[in-house]
């Protein structure tokens, strides 16, 4: 008895399969730095946020030196070895010119500083936050009004705020406190350095990360096993290229020097041009180019064949007969530094997260 599947069941069941692939490997190093680093990383939620940042070594690349975050860091990301916001800072308005503050500035700075007091676990927090910080400095600033009646408004709206927090169960903390661990895992895969620290944007950023390295994985499948394909054809890898603001691959074509194939991946489909060694010299030479363009061309059919047997479906946008002086050549297409190594360092990574969603 034998099983047929068509070329859309192979596509589906090798997207499955690569999703769930990425899956077990976020799995595998969530649990690694969990094992690695559970004793030393705490979540606590009382009057403050605080969550461990790990030490920097070779298991975990780019974070921050080992400290603690507290809610009174939670906003500064570029900055945690300072546990002030420079947001809460009203000295300027809160003090006069005195060497010593009186005992009303110290009361009404106090009320100010309860401000953190207040964790900020969703958006919400941090926008209230934020309308919070807004009133007190205008309060503050008004010239109009003595010290005793700013520290009554003051009081009122940061009592009135802190009577908003959420309360933080033990279960709610431990999802926190996991999908801390997760958005690190996705930042190791992606070679970037972990910012965030608010557990609504660790969220978001987890669900905008996987997206990220899902499209990265199949985008790679993909790519593997056409340049599979092409060895198999008589088409050998040269170099990394650029045409037509498209990242893909240069191939040399065996039977062919005058012509080359660049394939590239242009976000909407496969990308499959020959590319000529230029438009100029003979007429003969320039028939012999075009011969060759049409002979890779007639490639694709059997690329396009041999990609559905792997769950891969090219679809063919056109094809015409290569004329020469429609033809892309060498001048059209800019060199990349060599190969995939070069494409996997940190500033590319960071790039590609910024870029890819």
């Amino acid at each position: 008895m034998s099983s047929y599947y068509t070329a859309v069941e192979l596509e589906a069941m090798r997207k499955a399969r690569l999703k769930q692939e990425l899956a077990d490997s976020i799995r595998r190093i969530k649990e690694q730095l969990q094992s690695e680093y559970k004793s030393s990383a705490q979540m606590t939620v009382g009057a403050n946020i605080e969550i461990t940042v790990f030490v920097a070594d070779e298991a975990v690349r780019g974070y921050c030196k080992s400290g603690v975050v507290t809610g009174a860091m939670l906003q500064n990301e570029n900055d945690f070895s300072s546990t002030e916001r420079d947001e809460l800072d009203f000295s300027d308005l809160l003090f006069s010119a005195k060497k010593k503050p009186t005992k009303l500035e110290q009361e009404l700075d106090s009320w100010v500083k309860k401000v953190d007091e207040r964790p900020i676990v969703s958006e919400k927090d941090e926008m209230d936050r934020t309308r919070l910080l807004a009133e007190l400095a205008k309060t503050i600033q008004g010239s109009a009004t003595d010290i005793e009646d700013k520290i009554k408004s003051v009081k009122m709206r940061v009592s009135t705020y802190l009577q908003g927090a959420a309360r933080v169960t033990d279960s709610e903390k431990k999802i926190m406190e996991s999908n801390y661990f997760e958005y690190c895992a996705l930042c190791e895969l992606l070679e970037v350095k972990p910012s965030e620290r608010l557990p609504y944007r660790v969220e978001k950023e987890i669900a905008r990360m996987t997206s990220v390295l899902e499209k990265r994985k199949q985008d790679e499948y993909v790519m593997d096993v056409i340049e599979s394909i092409m060895e198999d054809l008589g088409c050998h890898a040269k170099d990394d290229a650029v045409l037509d603001h498209t990242v893909g691959q240069m191939y040399a074509v065996d039977g062919h020097p005058l012509c080359d194939v660049f394939i590239g991946n242009d976000g909407s489909g496969i990308m499959f041009e020959p590319i000529g060694e230029s438009k100029g010299g003979s007429l003969e030479r320039q028939r012999q180019i075009e011969s060759s363009a049409n002979s890779i061309c007639s490639l694709y059919a059997t690329l396009e064949e041999r990609a559905a047997e792997k769950g891969v479906i090219l679809k063919r946008v056109y094809l015409e007969p290569a004329i020469i002086n429609e033809m892309c050549v060498q001048s059209d297409v800019s060199e990349r530094s060599t190969r995939k190594k070069q494409r996997k360092i940190t500033t590319q990574k960071q790039r590609a997260v910024n870029t890819e969603v």
